[in-house]
């Protein structure tokens, strides 16, 4: 059996469904994962599809204007005003 473990961050975008979390690393525009981000933005702005997403990240990624989160800032991409439990951010690095 073949597996393809490179695919196009349109292929990846695809496999985020709506309600999905999503996880990114990289610290301002370092090793942030730009293409799948605007893939992600594309596919919202064309079919209102990811929406009701949890954007999960440690640190301001991008340029505060074009790149990084900023292309999660569509109105129903992102839930907005969900926060993990303290005592559950805590056990993750216990």
């Amino acid at each position: 059996m073949s597996r393809h473990k490179v695919i196009s961050a349109e292929d990846a975008a695809r496999v985020v469904m709506d309600g999905d979390t999503v996880a990114t690393s990289g610290f301002v525009g370092v090793e942030f994962p730009e293409e799948l981000a605007l893939a992600l933005e594309r596919r919202f702005a064309e079919s209102g599809s990811p929406n009701g997403l949890t954007l999960v990240y440690a640190a301001g990624q991008g340029d505060g204007r074009e790149r990084g989160l900023n292309h999660f800032a569509a109105e129903g991409m992102v839930k907005v005003g969900e926060r993990a439990p303290r005592k559950a951010v805590d056990s993750c690095f216990s």
